[in-house]
C-alpha cells in the first residue's frame, strides 16, 4: 500500500509507505521512555521507513552550535567516524548543523556517488562522507526553540537508500525529537549511575557482551577468546539472566543504556 501521509508536503505516493507498519511505529514512539527501548525501535520497526546502520542524536541549542552527542549503532563504530565527531569545530556533525542552517534549516542528504548535490559550495562535506565510507547520509533537526531542547538526527548507511528517506526524516522528526527527550528525561529519573552501581559483570562477561555487540556468534566469540562456543554459551545465559534481557538484542541495547560499554 502506497499513499501520501498526512502534512508531507507533496501529492506523490512516499516509497515503501505502509499506513499499517507507520501507525505501529507512531504508537511505538509514544511508549519509549528507556533508552533500550529507543534503541530497539531505531534499529527494529524505523528501519522501513529511515533505513540506516548508525543514527547520530544530538541534543542542546543548534543555534548556538552547543550540543552533546551520542551514537546508536548495531556494530562497533569506525575510528575515523569517531574521530571526526570529537571535533566540536570542523567535525562532521558540526559541519552539518552549520549547513543546515545555511540552507534555511531543511533535510539535508548527501549521496557519495554524487556530490554534485551537496547543496552548500563552502562545505566539503560529500569528500567527509567518502572518507567515512559512508554512501548516503541525512540530516535534520527541529527549529530551533531556545535553550538546549534542540534535537538533530544523522542517519549514515553504507548501501545506497531511496530518495525519499529526506522526506520520511523530515515528516518523522517530531516523533524522533519527542522519543529522544522522554528517553533522556527517563534516565534522569532512573538515575544512571544507581542502574550501574546494581548490576556486576564479569571482565569476560563485558568481553562477551561487547562482542555480541559487534554481531559476533557463539562460535565467532569463541575463536576470538580462546574457548569453546558451550562456555561463550554459558555466558550469554548469564548475561541474559543479570540484564533481565529477553535476547541478545535487549541485552546489547541494555548494555548500552546502562553505559557497560564505557570504562569505569
Amino acid at each position: 500500500m502506497q499513499a501520501a501521509p498526512p502534512g508531507a508536503g507533496s501529492p506523490e505516493p512516499l516509497e515503501g509507505f505502509d499506513a499499517k507498519a507507520l501507525l505501529f511505529n507512531l504508537d511505538t514512539a509514544l511508549r519509549i521512555n528507556r533508552r533500550f527501548q529507543f534503541f530497539l525501535w531505531t534499529q527494529g520497526g524505523l528501519q522501513a521507513f529511515l533505513p540506516h546502520e548508525i543514527m547520530i542524536c544530538a541534543q542542546g541549542d543548534l543555534r548556538a552550535g552547543r550540543f552533546r552527542h551520542e551514537l546508536f549503532a548495531r556494530g562497533l563504530v569506525g575510528e575515523s567516524l569517531d574521530q571526526s565527531l570529537a571535533d566540536a569545530e570542523r567535525g562532521l556533525l558540526a559541519q552539518l548543523v552549520r549547513a543546515w542552517h545555511e540552507l534555511g534549516c531543511g533535510p539535508l542528504r548527501l549521496a557519495a556517488a554524487d556530490p554534485a548535490k551537496v547543496a552548500s559550495p563552502a562545505l566539503a562535506l560529500s569528500e567527509e562522507v567518502a572518507v567515512l565510507g559512508v554512501d548516503t547520509l541525512v540530516a535534520h533537526g527541529t527549529e530551533p526553540m531556545g535553550g538546549d531542547r534542540d534535537s538533530f538526527f544523522v542517519l549514515l548507511q553504507g548501501a545506497s537508500s531511496p530518495a525519499p528517506q529526506a522526506r520520511w526524516l523530515e515528516w518523522l522528526l517530531p516523533h524522533l525529537h519527542f522519543a529522544y527527550r522522554r528517553m533522556l528525561a527517563g534516565e534522569e529519573e532512573d538515575g544512571r549511575g544507581r542502574a550501574r552501581a546494581g548490576l556486576v559483570l564479569t571482565e569476560r562477561e563485558r568481553v562477551v557482551l561487547g562482542l555480541l555487540r559487534a554481531g559476533k556468534s557463539n562460535r565467532e566469540i569463541g575463536d576470538a577468546l580462546g574457548i569453546s562456543p558451550y562456555t561463550i554459551k554459558n555466558h550469554v545465559h548469564s548475561l541474559l539472566r543479570k540484564l533481565e534481557a529477553a535476547n541478545r538484542t535487549e541485552a546489547v541495547a541494555k548494555g548500552a543504556a546502562l553505559r557497560l560499554y564505557e570504562p569505569d
